[in-house]
């Protein structure tokens, strides 16, 4: 009864700020995935296939359900927020499941700690097809758990047609499967069939998309070409130091220590939970590392959940104040910002909550002045169509930024594309035309002397 109570109160604070965030423009990455991936496929059909700018080589599961959901319901953010409802509500429910496997003395608290775990908490509120491909992990990793084989299908298909880090996941319960069971493949041919299948329809895509474009992945004159590019070995330094940060950031370190006292005290983490957990590290290593940009803090999400699900079979939570403690820790991580000259995954914590507000003042500032927003400056993500960003059509299009052309720059703490030497030229040298803060979040209008 405990646990249903507990997963009632998730889902209607779930639902509560889903109704609260109804509005919110799209942000970060979701302005390409949703707003813009959507839109074409919205104003030109549904498709396999997207335009050379907008194409990141991913398979475009995500943005034809967008399409199709503004075709039934209309095209709007209110509607693009509750179309992500059904996956998050099933988040929580397969979360609590699985800690019911895991953890059957306390079934609910993987679904708490994951539930306001910093990387998932600022990703639920977002229109993110990264929401999906938790729900297609969390299927994948609940149906190995019972051998359910269905749920491995719809896991495993969900996976490999969201993005190409769904892909990496089937493979890395593939691999996990073949492992585990090398003696006995034969008896577990029905629970990596999903897993064969799901990889051999993204292979199909990425053969249809190779002869539809001549590439794969990404091409010489991609947005996202510099990402691509291969590190020297400072750079592999750098991003290995930075991998690790990503894996231990937002308060997660602290929980890292803990869960090594439990070892050394002689807690017995489950072992197949960790050989996955080592196997997805590795493989997630091996793809992001050695590249110049792939470094955002969403791309780790599988790892945190798998972390947090190990963590919350301590025995020594089952004492109430600890699990408070530790509940309200996790917690606190969404409140964390860095100093301006630290950049920070802004789409991967609730920090960014207040910047829609935020924008939203900014921008019926700009509006009431009546200024030219040619002469305005902006960085990433406020940088894009509006239509991409809320949906309007003939609205403000802000320039990407330059200091010497501009008359104004758009600054908001959430844009981690200004140098230091920027930000101190701002600061220093430039007239604050408008402000808006709240929550230790910033937007500024600047004005050049």
């Amino acid at each position: 009864m405990q646990k249903w109570s507990i997963f009632s109160i998730a889902v209607i604070l779930q639902i509560f700020l889903l109704i609260y965030f109804r509005e919110a423009i799209f942000f970060w990455d979701t302005v390409q995935f949703a707003g813009m991936h959507g839109t074409y496929f919205f104003e030109n059909g549904l498709s396999l296939f997207l335009p050379q700018e907008m194409d990141s080589g991913h398979p475009p599961l995500f943005g034809n359900l967008l399409a199709l959901s503004w075709m039934i319901f209309g095209k709007s953010l209110v509607v693009s927020h509750f179309m992500m409802a059904p996956f998050l509500i099933l988040n929580l429910l397969l979360a609590l499941r699985i800690g019911e496997y895991f953890s059957p003395n306390r079934p609910w608290l993987f679904m708490v700690l994951m539930s306001i775990c910093p990387y998932y908490l600022g990703h639920s509120i977002l229109v993110s097809p990264d929401i999906i491909l938790v729900s297609g992990f969390l299927l994948c990793l609940y149906a190995i758990a019972e051998e359910n084989k269905l749920l491995a299908y719809v896991g495993a298909i969900l996976l490999c047609l969201i993005s190409i880090r769904g892909c990496m996941l089937s493979i890395a319960f593939l691999l996990f499967i073949i492992i585990r069971n090398r003696k006995n493949l034969k008896a577990k041919v029905d629970i990596m069939l999903p897993f064969v299948i799901g990889l051999g329809l993204f292979a199909v895509y990425q053969l249809a998309h190779y002869l539809h474009v001549d590439w794969i992945g990404f091409h010489s004159d991609s947005p996202w070409q510099e990402s691509f590019s291969l590190n020297n070995v400072k750079g592999l330094a750098i991003n290995t130091i930075l991998f690790v940060w990503r894996l231990l950031d937002y308060g997660l370190v602290v929980l890292l220590i803990l869960f090594s006292v439990a070892i050394f005290n002689g807690h017995r983490a489950n072992r197949k939970l960790f050989a996955l957990l080592t196997l997805i590290i590795i493989i997630f290593y091996v793809v992001t590392v050695p590249f110049n940009g792939l470094m955002n803090h969403r791309y780790f999400l599988p790892i945190i959940l798998l972390f947090l699900l190990l963590f919350s079979e301590l025995e020594w939570l089952n004492k109430n104040w600890l699990t408070i403690g530790v509940v309200a820790l996790l917690f606190c991580g969404n409140f964390l910002i860095y100093p301006k000259h630290i950049a920070q995954g802004w789409d991967s914590t609730l920090a960014h909550a207040s910047f829609y507000s935020l924008e939203t003042d900014m921008h019926n500032y700009i509006l009431k002045q009546n200024l030219d927003h040619s002469t305005i400056g902006a960085a990433f993500p406020l940088k894009k169509d509006r239509k991409y960003l809320s949906l309007e059509e003939g609205g403000i299009i802000y320039q990407d930024y330059d200091m010497q052309k501009h008359k104004y720059i758009l600054y908001a703490t959430v844009m981690n594309s200004f140098s230091d030497e920027e930000l101190e030229n701002l600061f220093t040298y430039w007239t604050k035309k408008k402000q808006f803060r709240k929550l230790g979040s910033e937007i500024i209008l600047f004005e050049k002397k």
